[in-house]
């Protein structure tokens, strides 16, 4: 069904679930191997997967090999968002000014604080995947 979608569209990327789970909050989704290799096999293009956030990062080796060029992670960014904001948030009391706390870029900011997370997420993932130093 695969190698027939691929002729009939054209398309030049396979977007699929190779075992994973699309906006996964917790736990592990393990890629099915086996049927991922076949449908590569099938369809001769690379392969998208939606749903990365559970896929275990150890496995990162076995996904480039499976012609895997791109994994969608944003349930997992947009979590390192959220969970740098508890703290910075902790800081603000009324009356204060809310001004230091949302968009001045000092060190109270809450959005410089999460920027600085979703940074050294997407840092930890490009990483794991070999992918460093290899933009531009």
């Amino acid at each position: 069904m695969a190698r027939a979608f691929v002729k009939e569209t054209g398309i030049d990327a396979l977007g699929d679930a190779l075992g994973n789970v699309h906006i996964l909050t917790r736990g592990k989704s393990p890629i099915d191997e086996d049927a991922s290799g076949k449908i590569r096999d099938a369809v001769k293009i690379p392969l998208v997967p939606y749903g990365g956030t559970g896929i275990p990062l150890e496995l990162a080796p076995n996904i480039i090999r499976l012609s895997v060029a791109k994994i969608n992670y944003g349930t997992t960014l947009k979590q390192a968002f959220l969970e740098a904001v508890p703290e910075k948030l902790a800081a603000y009391h009324v009356p204060m000014s809310p001004h230091p706390f949302l968009g001045m870029g000092g060190p109270e900011d809450i959005l410089v604080a999460c920027r600085e997370a979703v940074k050294s997420k997407a840092r930890d993932l490009i990483r794991a995947f070999g992918g460093s130093g290899k933009a531009g």
